[in-house]
């Protein structure tokens, strides 16, 4: 996945985006679509969907013009 100026990744508290733009977290077992539901929310591509669960293991940020979705780890799997 390419990042861009919309996408954000971070492990620690410290490196979260810091502005007042709401944010909805997107949370659920691995493997049960959630970076597809981003990229239809966001309307491209945008989140990286991977074919094994249990590849994301940052907090994900993908911002929109007022708002930010966090795509979370998945559960379930490991």
């Amino acid at each position: 996945m390419t990042k861009s100026p919309d996408v954000h990744s971070a492990v620690k508290p410290e490196d979260y985006p810091n502005d007042s733009f709401p944010e909805v977290a997107i949370v659920g077992r691995s493997n049960a679509g959630k970076s597809s539901m981003i990229n239809a929310i966001m309307g491209k591509k945008i989140a990286f969907v991977s074919q094994k669960p249990g590849k994301t293991i940052t907090l994900n940020f993908f911002s929109g013009k007022s708002y930010r979705l966090v795509d979370m780890p998945g559960y379930g799997y490991a």
